[in-house]
Order: structure tokens, then C-alpha cells, then sequence
């Protein structure tokens, strides 16, 4: 996927190095495959740079990630970007028993406390 969007951008592995600050090397396993999960930031680098929307870096994330802080972080994202089905699709990703609290939580943390219930948000 990565190749095809530098392709798309028209660009070389050299130059997307120097647009990310992610060494050509990095580059290069991430796009034949050799790296399965490059990390978050690697990946926010090279999305900012071939000007991938963030939300699709999110949802793709949500779809290979099961470490529980990660799924948390990525809700945080996906409430910050005010995006109801990446919302949706990480809460189902996460196996925390009190998920409805902790949106109703998320919902007041970034939208305030008279935001009401995070049933209203959706």
C-alpha cells in the first residue's frame, strides 16, 4: 500500500526519507512487507507526507492493533477527529466491561461537560 501512494505521489523512496525523517531503510521493509507493524509514529510520518487522510491511518490501525493502551490511544483519536464510525469501531475493538462510561468520559473531555450523555454524540 505504502509503494502505492508514493507512486500516486509521485515521488522516490530518497525523497519521502526526507519529507518523514524515516530512514530509507525503514522505508523500504515497511513497503516489500519485511516490517508487518511499523510503528504509530512511523506510520503518522509517512500518512502526513503522502497526504493520507489521518482517519484512514486510525481505522487501519484499529483493524491489526489488540494491545488495549494502542485501542485506548486510537478511541482518543478518533473522538478528537469528532469521527462517529471510527468511534464506533474502536469502542467494538475494546473489551474494557464499563465502555459506555468511559465514552460518556472521552465525550466530556473533549467536548465538555455540557455536552451530555455520549449517546447524544453519535
Amino acid at each position: 500500500m505504502l509503494l502505492r501512494y508514493r507512486r500516486q505521489e509521485n515521488i522516490t523512496i530518497s525523497e519521502l526519507a526526507e519529507r518523514t525523517g524515516v530512514s530509507k531503510s525503514v522505508l523500504s521493509r515497511i513497503e516489500s512487507g519485511e516490517t508487518k507493524r511499523p510503528g504509530f509514529t512511523t506510520c503518522k510520518k509517512i500518512t502526513r507526507a503522502l497526504q493520507i487522510p489521518y482517519a484512514s491511518l486510525v481505522s487501519s490501525y484499529l483493524d491489526v492493533t489488540e494491545r488495549a493502551e494502542m485501542l485506548k490511544f486510537l478511541l482518543e483519536e478518533a473522538v478528537s477527529l469528532n469521527n462517529r464510525s471510527l468511534v464506533r469501531k474502536a469502542e467494538s475493538e475494546i473489551s474494557f466491561p464499563h465502555i459506555e462510561m468511559y465514552t460518556l468520559n472521552m465525550g466530556e473531555i473533549f467536548f465538555g461537560k455540557d455536552h451530555g450523555r455520549a449517546r447524544n454524540y453519535y
